[in-house]
């Protein structure tokens, strides 16, 4: 068999690659070493992309309900602190824009928990 060499890979490692020819006569063509390894890499590299997709969904998700959560509560919030500037107590109405404005701030301290969880459990897992 001739052998020649061929340029660094990736990780710059030197291999004598080996001539085989495009067919070998009584052997199986499909259970060839290299072409399993291959194979393998390849579903290793699809499982990591899908893992990184689903992580960067459920962030992106996070970050833009976070984001708007922010705003909203802080826009209640300055028209509640205007409001109490001008009229100095809490109008009936206003309990109940108090109390979405609680909902809101339970949902922003949620979705730092789930955040939070998601990025301690995958640095556990590396």
């Amino acid at each position: 068999m001739a052998s020649r060499n061929y340029q660094d890979d990736l990780f710059g490692v030197n291999k004598p690659e080996e001539y085989e020819p495009p067919y070998r006569s009584g052997e199986d063509q499909d259970f060839d070493g290299r072409e399993l390894e291959l194979e393998k890499r390849s579903i290793e590299n699809n499982l990591l992309k899908q893992k990184f997709l689903k992580r960067n969904e459920i962030w992106t998700f996070s970050k833009w309900l976070l984001i708007v959560s922010c705003v909203v509560t802080a826009i209640i919030l300055i028209f509640q602190a205007i409001d109490w500037w001008i009229f100095g107590y809490f109008r009936l109405d206003n309990k109940i824009i108090m109390s979405i404005t609680a909902g809101l701030l339970v949902e922003i301290v949620g979705v730092l928990y789930v955040v939070a969880r998601q990025v301690f459990d995958d640095k556990g897992r590396d």
